[in-house]
């Protein structure tokens, strides 16, 4: 997700982010989901915010597909968590665009994930996310945890073709965004936090947030009468890479 702020410092959350695809959470893991800000619900001054158009005198900037990435950690849990697994899930053919002008409280931001994108634990990925993925999972795992995460039981993708978040209602004081995502068929709006650079000609825009399955209107995954299960909680990064367009 990705919103506006000239004359931020660099982002204290690398690696990235929305939209979130915050999403798939029915993979595994376990363990805590590390120190990063909780998303706020939000209320009813964020509604429909696909229904927002650009500010008046705003410049477009499009997203930088395979140089912009969300990234989601899931985590096992439950009595035979050891017998599970943590999870990387991320996508990096992220489509959207970036509305910005003079006043930033009115940037816009929309973003487009394929559901099918997404992929599970490249092993690059596992390693740089340390000791909690350490362990090597089998192809064949991976295969099927992925088939369960797009399954009609989670992510729906054969219905659901696209996870696609909207941001609006910047606030630089809180480095707050309101974001709704439509993520398999469930309409959801929270506040985001969000680190953001701007020059001339692009947008960096980053963040790091622990997000429930109840506040994405998902059930997590669990076997074996819950002995095996995905932790509620999830940790969602996101960076993304917008460049202005010619006028």
């Amino acid at each position: 997700m990705l919103i506006d702020s000239a004359h931020l410092r660099p982002s204290r959350c690398s690696a990235l982010k929305m939209s979130l695809c915050m999403t798939l959470a029915l993979i595994a893991g376990c363990a805590s989901v590390g120190e990063s800000t909780a998303p706020v619900v939000g209320g009813s001054e964020t509604d429909n915010l696909r229904d927002r158009q650009p500010a008046p005198g705003s410049h477009r900037y499009q997203i930088v597909s395979g140089e912009s990435e969300i990234r989601v950690l899931t985590f096992r849990d439950g009595p035979m968590a050891r017998f599970g697994h943590n999870h990387v899930v991320n996508s990096t053919r992220i489509s959207g665009s970036v509305w910005l002008g003079d006043d930033l409280s009115a940037a816009l931001t929309r973003i487009v994930v394929p559901t099918d994108s997404l992929s599970v634990d490249d092993p690059a990925l596992r390693a740089e996310e340390g000791e909690q993925f350490a362990d090597p999972i089998p192809e064949d795992a991976i295969a099927g945890t992925r088939a369960n995460m797009l399954g009609d039981a989670l992510l729906n993708a054969a219905q659901f073709n696209f996870i696609r978040v909207t941001c609006a209602d910047y606030q630089s004081q809180f480095e707050l965004m309101s974001c709704e995502i439509d993520l398999a068929g469930v309409t959801t709006t929270l506040k985001m936090p969000v680190d953001v650079q701007i020059d001339d000609n692009q947008i960096r825009a980053t963040g790091e947030v622990t997000v429930s399955h109840e506040q994405l209107g998902l059930t997590p995954f669990s076997a074996a009468g819950g002995a095996i299960r995905v932790a509620d909680g999830m940790t969602l990064r996101y960076n993304i890479l917008a460049q202005r367009l010619s006028e």
